[in-house]
């Protein structure tokens, strides 16, 4: 299944910065997230549902699910400096 993205949505910056760390990326990436998630509607219903993430990096998309309330979320990445 394939979805047509809002043309809003610039991953310019993400790109540019993949491996940084800094304020406005994170919060950039919080954005997207947010915005993907409101555009697929993929999120399970329940709050407490167990949702793992592989390849995590550092995190983010898991942060955006914490701030939706998910309560049991897990992620894994492979690079230890990003699980820092």
């Amino acid at each position: 299944m394939y979805y047509k993205m809002q043309d809003e949505l610039d991953y310019t910056l993400q790109y540019q910065n993949w491996h940084k760390d800094n304020a406005e990326l994170k919060n950039y990436d919080i954005k997207i997230w947010k915005q993907l998630i409101d555009l697929h509607n993929i999120l399970p219903q329940k709050k407490d549902a167990k949702i793992l993430e592989l390849g995590c990096g550092m995190g983010r998309f898991l942060m955006v699910l914490r701030d939706l309330e998910f309560t049991n979320t897990k992620g894994i990445d492979f690079n230890r400096e990003f699980i820092k």
